[in-house]
């Protein structure tokens, strides 16, 4: 070992090392080697003073890269710091006490500010925040995108009724082998509820590992006036938000922005109450080929029709009665049994049930109460939208008034519920017209095959008709030993026939 002699005086105003040249001789309790060399730092405990001064002055040595970062990129646009106090908003005072190094620890804010202020690049700012010691604008997605995209608001009640497509959708979701996914249906059928709970299951999981973002973005008729804050000019969740917006058919810029911000990351993007306009979709599909590792949901009336989606048709809730041939005790899609619970486990009864105790929390259903529930699931479908609205007619009448006015009844609260089953006929194409023409006239199920020949068209033609009625919502299926069957909804069959709803 070289003598305390021959070893090279240190510099004192440079941080100290954290390795030396020679290994460490026999130590004593005071934890310098017998020959008087330092110890390694990593051998210390991060309370003893030299690791404490040590990373002191590598504070120090950081925030001096920092402060000499952005005096040159200040100098370099030609500003002087009272220029760039005014275009950030930042004092001249903190800017000239970054600059020298006398602030150690700029916060997150100022940084961004000052960003802002040099008009600095994407590229540019995640280096910029990195110097300060901070993330990059990605990796503080929690911060910078939750405002208005992620992810849904948590919903106040539990979901009934779709235990099996919540799971499904999740699965698909979480898998990432489909990248455009769409739920389709009639308005109020329960879309939006859906994708919030699946989608809310896999931010859980993504947040567990910090993996997937889901960037959330409903459509301005779907959000109340001012419930989701719109971002500040300039800040990461405002290029989301109008990247999004694009995607929605509103007016903004192409989706080069949201490709750059999203790039190679895993990412869920759900789109709600979109009902995509063919620039959107294009844009959506470039979207998708500029990100790898992203996918689309979005709920809408009706599929974009775009080679290679996943279309998930939304069905009503279950209703009384509603036997799917040919096994009416077997447990339908939304995992209630029809046949072996009775009315009251119908997932249409639960929540028609919710409803009316949120205006009569004492309300107790007896028989009479029970067949007059049924009767308005039936009338409306099990329209979950529709049930919610049908509700509060119990707060001002009796179940028998209500079953005995039903008829009267449907029309206004189909309307008050925006279910407007005549929006979805014009998008019909003329094999689809013919299909629903010859399945309207009964209350029945009916296969694909038994139509098709009916109305003499190719099978082809009428699995692919029967699959566009499904999307639209204006069928509903069920599924047994024969095969899926199909039967019209009874919204439909009243309005085809233009008049009022049987009792």
């Amino acid at each position: 070992m070289p003598s305390n002699s021959q070893q090279p005086t240190p510099d004192r105003g440079a941080p100290p090392s954290t390795t030396v040249g020679s290994p460490p001789g026999p130590t004593r309790r005071t934890g310098r080697s017998v020959g008087g060399t330092p110890r390694p730092v990593s051998h210390l405990s991060p309370r003893h003073p030299r690791w404490s001064s040590m990373r002191g002055q590598m504070e120090v040595v950081m925030n001096s890269t920092f402060g000499g970062s952005l005096r040159a990129l200040r100098e370099t646009r030609g500003m002087t710091q009272h220029q760039l106090a005014d275009l950030s908003t930042v004092s001249v005072r903190t800017i000239r006490d970054l600059e020298s190094g006398r602030v150690r620890k700029p916060q997150r804010h100022t940084v961004r500010l000052l960003a802002e202020g040099l008009r600095l690049s994407a590229a540019e700012s995640g280096s910029f925040d990195r110097m300060a010691g901070h993330a990059g604008p990605w990796a503080e997605r929690e911060a910078d995108l939750a405002q208005g995209f992620l992810p849904p608001p948590a919903p106040l009640d539990g979901l009934i009724g779709r235990s099996r497509e919540t799971t499904l959708l999740r699965e698909v979701l979480s898998s990432g082998e489909e990248r455009l996914i769409g739920l389709t249906g009639l308005a109020g059928v329960g879309k939006t509820r859906l994708a919030q709970e699946a989608t809310r299951e896999v931010a859980r999981e993504s947040n567990a590992g910090r993996d997937t973002v889901v960037l959330w973005r409903a459509a301005a008729e779907t959000v109340p006036r001012g419930a989701v804050p719109r971002p500040s000019a300039g800040t990461v969740q405002e290029g989301v938000g109008r990247g999004l917006d694009a995607l929605g058919g509103v007016d903004g810029p192409d989706t080069g922005e949201l490709i750059r911000l999203i790039g190679r990351r895993p990412a869920l993007i759900v789109l709600d109450g979109y009902d995509l306009v063919p620039t959107a979709v294009g844009q959506c599909l470039e979207l998708v080929d500029g990100c790898p590792r992203l996918r689309v949901l979005y709920t809408a009336r009706r599929p974009t029709e775009v080679e290679g989606e996943l279309v998930m048709a939304v069905r009503p809730l279950d209703v009384p009665g509603d036997e799917a041939p040919p096994e009416p005790s077997a447990p339908d899609s939304s995992g209630t049994s029809r046949g072996r619970g009775g009315w009251t486990e119908t997932s249409s009864m639960r929540l028609l049930l919710r409803h009316i105790r949120r205006y009569r929390p004492d309300f107790r259903p007896d028989g009479a109460s029970n067949a007059a529930m049924a009767a308005v699931c039936r009338a409306v479908d099990g329209i979950p939208r529709a049930i919610q609205v049908a509700a509060s007619y119990f707060l001002a009448h009796d179940p028998r008034t209500v079953q005995r006015r039903l008829p009267s009844l449907v029309g206004d609260v189909l309307a008050e519920g925006g279910i407007d089953v005549a929006d979805a006929l014009p998008r019909l194409g003329s094999d689809e017209a013919v299909l629903l023409d010859r399945v309207s006239a009964d209350n029945g199920w009916w296969s694909v095959n038994e139509v098709s020949e009916a109305v003499g068209i190719p099978l082809a033609a009428g699995v692919r008709a029967a699959h566009s009625l499904l999307a639209l919502g204006l069928v509903t299926s069920g599924t047994g030993v024969a095969g899926t069957r199909f039967r019209v909804l009874e919204t439909v069959r009243a309005h085809r026939r233009g008049r009022e709803m049987p009792e």
